[in-house]
């Protein structure tokens, strides 16, 4: 990261979770009542849901460049999920 990017206290933890072989998903989920919906979920390296952190410090570092797109490798719907990991994983 240069000194000239400058990121929010989320968008840093963030970071430091995709680091650690964490990853942002964009996926197709079921909500309480019956609909689906696209979400943008942070995922630790276990695979569980960062509570707090979403679209807006995906966004960030999406523009600070410090993090890249990878197709998933179970993508096995019609409905292709997305992911981001961080720059160098």
């Amino acid at each position: 990261m240069t000194t000239a990017t400058k990121l929010s206290a989320r968008a840093s933890r963030a970071l430091e979770i995709l680091e650690n072989g964490g990853k942002f998903r964009y996926q197709l989920e079921n909500g309480y009542h019956g609909r689906e919906q696209f979400q943008m979920r942070l995922r630790d390296a276990c695979g569980e849901v960062v509570k707090g952190i979403g679209f807006k410090a995906k966004c960030e570092l999406e523009d600070a460049g410090l993090i890249v797109y990878q197709h998933p490798h179970d993508a096995r719907s019609s409905v292709w999920p997305q992911e981001w990991i961080a720059k160098g994983n």
